[in-house]
Parts: structure tokens; sequence; C-alpha cells
């Protein structure tokens, strides 16, 4: 017969990790603790105007006072529309996953080229960008630009 296991184990430290967007150290289980590192209620943000697909597209990105980007904000449509609702649940989701400590290399690197529409050639191009495959990689590719060093 197996001995029983111990009531409690040690859990090892986790390695620290660096995110190269940033350079910040963290933890591989940062997301797994659900720490949530809450933005001040004032900071600095940056707003973007896109146009593609035949639809205006508007992003705003929150930073943290050391430059990290720790919320998004992607509007699109009309209010109330299919793509509105998703714009808006993409921008909340990336927005947690930054606040809990995610490196947004990682959420860029899932988020770029995926394919749906509205799509195309963006008009008066911010930071360079010329062309969308979707409004998940307009928002990859805004983060991208902005956390690059």
């Amino acid at each position: 017969m197996p001995e029983p296991a111990p009531a409690a184990t040690l859990v090892p430290e986790p390695e620290p990790v660096k995110d190269d967007a940033a350079g910040r150290p963290l933890t591989k289980t940062a997301l797994a603790h659900g720490t949530r590192e809450a933005p001040s209620s004032r900071r600095k943000s940056e707003t973007f105007k896109l146009r593609f697909g035949g639809h205006t597209h508007y992003a705003t990105v929150g930073f943290y006072e050391d430059g990290r980007p720790c919320e998004v904000f992607f509007k699109t449509g009309q209010a109330g529309s299919t793509t509105r609702g998703y714009t808006d649940a993409l921008g909340i989701t990336v927005s947690h996953y930054l606040q809990l400590g995610g490196p947004p290399k990682a959420i860029i690197a899932k988020l770029r080229h995926t394919q749906f529409d509205p799509c195309g050639y963006v008009t008066d191009a911010p930071l360079g960008i010329e062309y969308v495959s979707s409004p998940a990689d307009a928002l990859a590719q805004l983060l991208e630009k902005l956390t690059e060093e």
C-alpha cells in the first residue's frame, strides 16, 4: 500500500521571467494567482482613430506610471452592434490580462494575423499600421508598436 501524500507540500518559488516588451520581471504564475495590479485613478493614455473595412474604430491605451500598457478601450461601429460588442469584450479581456501581469508580447502573438471582418487597408495609418486582418489584429499591432523599444 503506498504512503499517503503529506497534507501540505511546499511549492518552490517560480523563476522570474523577463517580459521583453517592458523588461519587467514577472513570475510564471502571475496569472494563476490572480493578483491584479490596478491602474492609478489618473494615468496617461493615447487614443488612435483607425478607419478600415468601411468602419471607424477608436482604440485608447492607458499606461502605468512606468510606461507599461495597463488597459485598452476599443470601440467600433454603432452602439448595440455585434461588432461593437466584440470589440468592447476584446478591450476588457486584454485589459484584465495586462493587469494580471500577462506580458504584452504574449497577447500580441495570439491576436496578430487573426482574420475576420472588418479588415482592410487603414486610412491615415497611425504608427505606420497600413493593413489589418481584423479588429483584433489592429489592436495587436497598436500594442506591438506602443511596446517596442
